[in-house]
């Protein structure tokens, strides 16, 4: 009953990001095709994993992945809560285990032979996955998807990958945004993209100036009748 309340309550407060956050369930297959992993909106079935050869399912909810409802980028909706906003997930090498970064510097371990989460896995495990989602990252940055843009800024500020310093920098010129709005407040656009590209940058000790992350709606959107949507008009004085 507890967790209801609490739920009900972080719904009314949390500011939820509809331009950013995957509705859809977001699906895993190992290499092999041994291993078949679903991430859910859900409190209860969180994450489905499905063995094929032992042809069982296992399921891990909300309190087994150790999250709080307080996580930041736990995103909640009618839909549900989108724990896996921004995730990286990658199976390592030898398919013994299913790593998940999700969209702050937060990791879940699932352990493929035992079926559990594991809390403190090896370095060699870490140090492997790191690795693999840092090639992945090269691929988002350039992605035509601003979702799969803004998830590979997160990871670089996450991952400290300084490599890439020169593809975030042009993403500061990024236009994607949504718009909040608070009560009979104007709208805001965020330039979320941005704003990840930013972030990064500056948690890698590059100095960024002048780069607006959000803009009153207001004189800063028009309709786009080739594109048939909005887009953000940003001149040199608000770049």
């Amino acid at each position: 009953m507890k967790k209801i309340i609490l739920i009900l309550f972080l719904f009314l407060l949390v500011k939820f990001n509809y331009a950013t956050v995957p509705d859809a369930p977001e699906q895993y297959f190992s290499n092999s095709g041994r291993f078949h992993i679903t991430f859910l909106p859900n409190i209860e079935e969180a994450i489905i994993l499905l063995d094929r050869k032992e042809a069982n399912k296992y399921t891990f909810s909300i309190d087994q992945l150790r999250l709080r409802y307080d996580y930041p980028n736990m995103g909640m909706s009618t839909s549900g809560i989108h724990w896996y906003k921004n995730n990286i997930a990658v199976f390592n090498k030898n398919e013994t285990f299913f790593i998940i970064k999700l969209g702050w510097d937060y990791y879940i371990f699932i352990d493929l032979r035992k079926k559990k989460i594991i809390k403190n896995p090896s370095k060699e495990i870490l140090d492997e996955a790191k690795l693999r989602m840092k090639n992945m990252v090269s691929k988002m940055l350039d992605s035509t998807s601003p979702y799969k843009r803004e998830t590979g800024a997160i990871a670089c500020k996450d991952l400290k990958l300084n490599e890439y310093i020169s593809k975030l920098k042009k993403l500061l010129n990024d236009k994607e945004f949504y718009t909040r709005y608070s009560g009979n407040d104007p709208g805001i656009i965020v330039l979320y993209v941005r704003r990840a590209a930013k972030d990064a940058l500056i948690a890698l000790g590059e100095n960024v100036k002048n780069v607006i992350t959000e803009l009153p709606e207001k004189g800063h959107l028009k309709y786009d009748e080739k594109l048939g949507r909005y887009i953000v008009i940003i001149n040199k004085k608000n770049n």
